[in-house]
């Protein structure tokens, strides 16, 4: 596929469009390089426009994407929201062990919810700023299939490790010691095997892995607020399945960072890395390669940009 073009602030509107091989829709701000292919109605050029579907990025050079100001946005927003992500979620798996009278089925909803709610709260705050992954399981994924590139992958994957560890660190500084080991490590159930664990962390992020890759990457699929609400209702189902047998983790930075500020890496530590990477990619391969790789071309009205600057459809 050809490389789309690079427009720079320097560049004004109407050239910029002159310039343009047929298909290319530019976003009228031009406050940084970039190509949006939504832009309003009014100021569409043409209304039966083509913008190809497969991500192609809109900078020339890694070195270029580096030096740009949306890829460190977007990292923020990832490091914030995980923390903020993490502190709900994983505040409440240490805490539902405090319910006097509650069923492990209650516990395992008041898990999810907490989750969900968690997610969608931190994805509603910073969604428009980037990706609102929260996940390195699900950069990956997006990674896999073409859908950000690779310098974007690592700078979500770093932010979201490190959003992680901050999250936990600050649940470990509020709650007393004797509640840590209560939910904040992600541990196999008792009545579990490292393979049954393995099957539930992987089968779990392969179907969120099939949301996000619909929601994020069908032309069809354009409205933020509904993105964090399916998403964060997701998370929060796959965390009650998964509560009973893997504890639901099915994200690397929750995980790890568990394991980091509690400073125990349990034998089945791997689990809770190679599942979800595995899992996440193949859900949204299977999705993309199904439903979406066979559409070469939408019309650009279609289309809405989607976190930190970058074009995802």
């Amino acid at each position: 596929m050809a490389q789309q073009p690079v427009i720079r602030t320097t560049t004004t509107t109407a050239q910029a469009r002159r310039d343009l091989p047929t298909g290319d829709v530019l976003d009228s701000t031009f406050t940084h390089p970039r190509v949006a292919p939504f832009p309003s109605r009014a100021e569409s050029i043409e209304t039966t426009a083509l913008h190809p579907l497969p991500f192609v990025s809109p900078f020339a050079t890694w070195k270029e994407e580096l030096s740009s100001a949306p890829l460190y946005r977007a990292g923020i927003a990832e490091l914030v929201g995980t923390a903020i992500f993490l502190i709900f979620g994983v505040g409440t798996a240490i805490f539902q062990s405090t319910l006097v009278g509650a069923t492990l089925s209650m516990r395992a909803f008041v898990v999810a919810a907490g989750f969900g709610l968690g997610y969608i709260f931190a994805a509603s705050l910073f969604g428009q700023h980037s990706l609102a992954l929260f996940n390195p399981a699900f950069s990956f994924a997006l990674f896999c299939i073409g859908r950000v590139s690779f310098v974007r992958f690592l700078c979500d994957t770093l932010s979201e490790l490190i959003g992680g560890i901050i999250g936990v660190a600050l649940l470990w500084a509020m709650i007393p010691a004797t509640e840590w080991s209560n939910g904040a490590p992600t541990l196999p159930a008792a009545t579990a095997t490292w393979g049954t664990a393995f099957l539930c962390e992987s089968v779990l992020a392969s179907l969120l892995g099939m949301g996000l890759s619909s929601l994020l990457t069908d032309p069809k699929q354009h409205h933020r607020n509904i993105m964090n609400v399916v998403m964060g209702l997701g998370i929060a189902m796959a965390t009650l399945v998964g509560f009973h047998i893997s504890g639901g983790s099915f994200n690397p930075a929750r995980s790890f960072a568990s394991s980091v500020v509690g400073g125990v890496f349990g034998k089945s530590h791997w689990i809770y890395w190679l599942a979800p990477l595995i899992g996440a990619a193949v859900g949204a391969g299977v999705y993309y390669g199904i439903f979406n790789l066979g559409l070469k071309e939408k019309p650009a009205q279609e289309y809405q940009e989607v976190g930190g600057g970058y074009s995802i459809a």
